[in-house]
């Protein structure tokens, strides 16, 4: 058998180290992400109507987007880091949040204009390039400490906002109970 086709910690030629904040960022990530798909789900099957920032075709990309997002920042999270999978999910991890942030500009429907959660559009769209930039010239303590503060931010701490009062997740979230 050809060793180099060993997958999982061994090919990263490094120790697994625990890092509690990565841990609670990439829980947090797991169960916005589980409550997100359950969210999707009651939409798509019509056991919850659609608000109406749904219906728009920006407000759907927009959550299809961010899921994705939650998806792979568990799988970055939990695999070896500086492997070719962890750069190619990291490009797609990016651009999904790019994206996201993008189409979140033509939503603004709710208040007829730019709110709080666009200023978090803005920064990612600041911060995650820099990310990127810090993963390609290999300065790994400075990206992972940027890293694990955006996805505390402005994937755990923003996306448990998105569950609370009318915003859409709350909306679907709590439609069977309803």
């Amino acid at each position: 058998m050809d060793t180099t086709q060993t997958v999982g910690l061994a090919q990263a030629g490094r120790k697994f180290r625990f890092r509690p904040f990565q841990a609670i960022a990439a829980l947090g990530c797991l169960g916005l992400s589980v409550a997100t798909f359950a969210c999707i789900a009651l939409w798509v099957s019509g056991a919850a109507p659609a608000p109406p920032i749904l219906r728009t075709g920006a407000g759907a990309v927009h959550l299809m987007l961010l899921f994705v997002a939650l998806v792979l920042t568990v799988a970055q999270f939990a695999m070896p880091k500086g492997t070719r999978m962890h750069r190619q999910l990291g490009i797609a991890w990016a651009g999904s949040l790019v994206l996201g942030s993008l189409v979140s500009f033509f939503m603004h429907q709710i208040n007829g204009g730019l709110s709080i959660p666009h200023y978090f559009s803005i920064a990612t769209l600041i911060l995650v390039p820099v990310i990127a930039w810090l993963g390609h010239t290999r300065r790994r303590l400075a990206h992972r400490i940027l890293v694990t503060t955006y996805v505390l931010i402005f994937l755990v701490w923003a996306g448990v906002f998105a569950f609370k009062g009318d915003r859409a997740l709350a909306v679907l979230f709590q439609a069977p109970w309803n």
